[in-house]
C-alpha cells in the first residue's frame, strides 16, 4: 500500500496518523477523509432511505452530467441515502433517482464548479467571492449511480413540489403520481 494517502474532500495528502475515517462507499470504493474534512462528512446512520428534491431542467443535466447535487446549508434539509429528482416545469414529474455516496457540509461554491460556471448559474445575483463571509456555505450530495425512472411520477392534480418530501424507494417505484408518495 501506498504511504501517501490523499482526503477524497480536500485533495490534500494527509500525513501519517492524520487520517479522520476510512468508510466504503456502497460501489466498493474506499472512502478517505483527513481530520478536518471528516468533520465535514455526514454520517447516514439515522437518515431516511429518500428524499424527493425540486430542481429545475437546468439543474438535472448538470446533476447527470457531474453525478452532484448540492443546496445552500441555510435550507437544512437533513439529507438521505438516495435522493429523488422532480423536475419543474415544462416536465412536472420526478424523472430520476440516485444513490448517495457521500455528503458534505460548509462546502464553498467555488470547491464545486469553476467561476465561469457560477457566473452563468448565478447572473442575475452578485456575488463577491473577495469576501469569504458573504458566500454562501453548501451541502453537497455526491451521487453513485443516477437512474432514470422507467415511467416518471407525474404532478398529477396537486401543486408542484416546492420542498422535499421524505418517502421510500419502494413507494417510489410504485407511484405513478406524486400524492402516491
Amino acid at each position: 500500500m501506498d504511504d501517501n494517502l490523499q482526503c477524497y474532500v480536500c485533495k490534500d495528502e494527509i500525513i501519517k496518523g492524520e487520517i479522520g475515517s476510512i468508510v466504503t462507499s456502497s460501489n466498493g470504493v474506499a472512502i478517505i477523509k483527513c481530520k478536518s474534512c471528516n468533520r465535514k462528512s455526514i454520517s447516514f446512520a439515522k437518515l431516511p432511505e429518500l428524499m424527493v428534491v425540486p430542481v429545475s431542467p437546468q439543474t438535472m443535466n448538470y446533476i447527470i452530467r457531474n453525478k452532484k447535487y448540492y443546496h445552500p446549508m441555510f435550507y437544512r434539509r437533513k439529507g438521505a441515502v438516495n435522493l429523488a429528482f422532480y423536475v419543474g416545469t415544462p416536465i412536472s414529474a420526478i424523472t430520476h433517482y440516485a444513490k448517495v455516496s457521500i455528503i458534505l457540509k460548509d462546502i464553498e461554491l467555488e470547491n464545486l464548479m469553476d467561476v465561469s460556471q457560477i457566473k452563468i448559474a448565478y447572473k442575475n445575483k452578485k456575488l463577491d467571492f473577495d469576501n469569504s463571509d458573504r458566500v454562501p456555505k453548501y451541502k453537497v450530495y455526491e451521487l453513485e449511480n443516477i437512474f432514470k425512472l422507467k415511467v416518471p411520477v407525474k404532478r398529477g392534480d396537486i401543486g408542484p413540489i416546492q420542498n422535499v418530501r421524505i418517502t421510500t424507494l419502494d413507494k417510489l417505484r410504485k407511484a405513478t403520481q406524486i400524492k402516491e408518495l
